[in-house]
């Protein structure tokens, strides 16, 4: 540039001395500016463009805090989320790891005897119910097992004894645990349920069965006394539930 006399002193050129809007992003060389040429806090949101694609985006992205996600619509979530499984909760105590059901509407019927006295209930006493016959195999033997029984008994005999129910594991001799109802007169039908609680102890499978008995002479029956009653619709069953410890 010419001029005329003393040459003025160089003064660097400040963005105060550009008007607005000069300089565009046409005029700017492509990777002319880096970060290294930002200062620091000049870009904020209201300067970021909507809509900025991941490939845009390089080098770690800071940890996300879930706490931060407040009011997030479910609409703004694209695409499938990756499944989640209960199997990977480690360390969580109280959680059902699986269920075993086994429901029976048929009729078995016998007399064998089940005393009703200060003794534990023994395999060869009283009636087997081997459609009750419920496996389960534990995924940890430490972890607990609770099983429900819900049985539907009757009896043939005259009015004053009890109805039993007793809960056997594998070829254990005597009962885990036992339910009992005060016969009400010949024919009559009574829901006994219980539960009980053991630590699994094994990861084989394991069988829990149900015997039924009364304390005197007489036909006890599940599901009806000597045949089936109500077409099916009484019902007895065995729920087992392994729960985490």
């Amino acid at each position: 540039m010419s001029y005329i006399g003393k040459k003025p002193t160089d003064v660097p050129l400040s963005s105060a001395d550009l008007p607005d809007n000069i300089v565009t992003s046409a005029k700017i060389a492509d990777d002319a500016v880096d970060s290294d040429q930002l200062a620091s806090g000049a870009v904020d949101d209201a300067h970021l463009a909507t809509g900025i694609t991941s490939s845009k985006l390089s080098g770690a992205l800071p940890a996300l805090d879930a706490s931060s996600l407040t009011n997030l619509d479910a609409r703004d979530l694209e695409n499938a989320l990756p499944a989640i499984s209960g199997a990977s909760l480690t360390g969580v105590v109280g959680k059902i790891v699986q269920v075993v059901y086994t429901r029976d509407r048929l009729n078995v019927n016998g007399t064998t005897t089940m005393p009703i006295d200060d003794t534990e209930p023994q395999k060869t006493e009283g009636v087997s119910v081997p459609n009750l016959d419920t496996a389960i195999t534990p995924t940890n033997s430490s972890n607990k097992l609770l099983i429900l029984v819900s049985a539907n008994v009757g009896q043939s005999a005259t009015p004053g004894g009890s109805t039993m129910v007793a809960l056997f594991q594998d070829t254990t001799t005597l009962a885990l645990a036992s339910g009992q109802s005060s016969h009400g007169g010949e024919g009559c039908m009574s829901n006994i349920t219980f539960n009980h609680q053991i630590t699994a102890g094994t990861t084989s499978a394991t069988t829990f069965k149900i015997r039924i008995g009364y304390n005197g002479a007489g036909t006890t029956g599940i599901n009806g006394v000597s045949s089936r009653i109500h077409g099916g619709a009484s019902t007895s069953s065995v729920t087992i539930m392994e729960i985490a410890v």
